[in-house]
């Protein structure tokens, strides 16, 4: 039976390995959040039967990033095992970008870095992130880079360009007019990767990245708490791709990019 009659069914998809590769932890005060401390990602997680989850801290990304920071590795602390962390960080704080990634990169299930440049109002192509990125590549860690638009995509473009070591995550898959340009990113760059969240979800996106893109680079996503969760992993698993394929999209893609086994 097909992964989308079961899901019509209204089944549990227990056998499908399910990574959440975008979440946050912590409110974002412009935005109405009722469940976002971390014990409410996980009971997201067990209600929905997702995995793994990997996070940045909301209030890293708007106010202090290194308390946000703290946060979020706490939070990896106290629920071993459920999530993987990114170490967020703003340029606005030009002395310590480096030091903050050496201070954390080596807690355990530290996975990445995340850059905001919206919310920072610093692009990712400014000077002060590019010793970092340098870092990112000699250790392989991923970098997971807000976009919505096109415009961020093509400034994106020149960094996964530029440090070919550095597998760079297309937040969002560009949005709102950046989908195009994300899916020939995929294909011509191999460090190139993309996920799936969107706070609105135009029709067919998912089909549109899958057979113009790579299928084998495409990550699902929530964005949870700040939209709901069931969005994504709805238009994944209706979407008109093949069992393989939401398979990939839903965790064997991620599990790949950050090096966890095929059986972890």
């Amino acid at each position: 039976m097909s992964i989308l009659d079961r899901v019509k069914k209204g089944e549990i998809l227990d056998d499908i390995e399910i990574y959440d590769s975008h979440a946050h932890l912590g409110k974002w005060y412009c935005i109405t959040m009722r469940e976002s401390e971390a014990q409410n990602l996980v009971d997201i997680m067990d209600r929905m039967h997702f995995k793994r989850m990997a996070i940045s801290s909301s209030l890293a990304i708007c106010c202090d990033f290194k308390k946000g920071n703290d946060c979020m590795v706490k939070a990896l602390a106290n629920h071993p095992g459920r999530f993987f962390g990114y170490i967020t960080l703003n340029a606005n704080y030009k002395d310590g970008l480096i030091d903050e990634v050496l201070r954390l990169e080596e807690q355990k299930d530290v996975i990445g870095l995340k850059i905001h440049p919206a919310y920072s109002g610093v692009n990712v192509t400014d000077e002060r992130y590019q010793e970092c990125f340098t870092y990112a590549g000699q250790k392989k860690m991923a970098v997971l880079v807000h976009t919505f638009n096109r415009g961020d995509v093509s400034l994106l473009g020149k960094m996964i360009e530029k440090y070919p070591d550095v597998n760079f995550i297309i937040a969002h898959c560009g949005a709102e007019d950046g989908v195009e340009l994300t899916a020939e990113f995929l294909k011509q760059y191999p460090n190139a990767y993309c996920d799936l969240p969107v706070s609105f979800a135009p029709h067919n996106t998912v089909e549109y990245i899958v057979h113009n893109g790579d299928e084998n680079k495409i990550f699902f996503g929530t964005d949870a708490p700040l939209f709901d969760y069931r969005i994504t992993y709805g238009r994944v698993l209706f979407a008109d791709i093949s069992d393989e394929t939401k398979r990939k999209i839903m965790g064997l893609n991620f599990k790949k990019c950050i090096g966890l086994p095929e059986k972890d």
